[in-house]
């Protein structure tokens, strides 16, 4: 794969790695997709390769450091961010350096993220997904993820603060604290009220009864607790909108070719 990208360091995550590192059996955790991230000055070389390789580019989002290809019918997400630009302050640069290199789970080496790391980003793609949007995988991949004997609640919630997603990782944690002991024990790490109380008491009223509004939209990419990374959020998903709108029919509903 990292040959076949055109990039040096490539970094699986998600349901590509937690079949094999969350489950006795990785048909217990079905996969239709591969999410890797890749350094943000590599997201063009991406491009370039698949382009020359003659692949499909199913849909390039520059303003969120994002393509997704389509190789022989496999879907790879290629990004550069953890979540979209502006929500979160941990960089994928970060991830690399805190990366732990792991050979069982392919049969050969590869950079996993960090633990806590992975819940973070699993974290922040919940709560991207609106919570009730969250696939049944990446569900179950939150709750198994925090039953580790090696995951630290209070851990957790300390990388949330320093990447500013303390608000989101709260909303998430929140979520799931019913049916979940390690995530009830995030929540309670991350403080005994939520972290911008107005601000996450807004975000749950939208996402419960409006998560396809164009509100529930802007909201969630105002989750970051930096406010001027909130301001360049919402202008790349403006600009991103504005793509979209302004691109041709096929190209949003399919994708375009590179």
């Amino acid at each position: 794969m990292v040959a076949a990208l055109g990039v040096d360091r490539v970094m699986p995550v998600k349901g590509v790695v937690t079949a094999r590192w969350l489950y006795d059996d990785v048909i217990e955790r079905p996969v239709v997709d591969l999410d890797v991230r890749v350094r943000r000055s590599d997201v063009a070389r991406v491009a370039a390769e698949a382009r020359a390789r003659g692949w499909t580019i199913e849909r390039s989002a520059p303003e969120y450091d994002n393509l997704v290809l389509d190789l022989g019918g496999m879907g790879v997400d290629v990004e550069a961010a953890v979540g979209p630009p502006g929500l979160c302050a941990r960089t994928v640069d970060a991830l690399f350096e805190d990366a732990v290199q792991v050979d069982e789970l392919f049969g050969f080496a590869v950079l996993a993220p960090e633990l806590h790391d992975h819940a973070l980003l699993l974290a922040i793609n919940a709560f991207k997904d609106k919570l009730a949007f969250t696939s049944d995988g990446c569900r179950e991949d939150l709750a198994r993820v925090v039953r580790l004997p090696t995951f630290d609640p209070g851990r957790l919630a300390r990388l949330a603060r320093r990447s500013r997603v303390a608000a989101v990782v709260w909303i998430v944690a929140d979520w799931l604290a019913d049916a979940s002991d390690g995530w009830r024990a995030v929540r309670g790490a991350l403080g005994p009220a939520p972290p911008r109380r107005l601000y996450v008491a807004l975000a749950k009223s939208l996402i419960s009864r409006a998560p396809l509004s164009l509100a529930a939209r802007l909201v969630a990419r105002a989750g970051s607790d930096d406010p001027r990374a909130r301001l360049r959020a919402l202008r790349s998903a403006v600009a991103w909108q504005l793509d979209v709108w302004r691109g041709p029919s096929d190209w949003r509903r399919e994708g375009r070719r590179g």
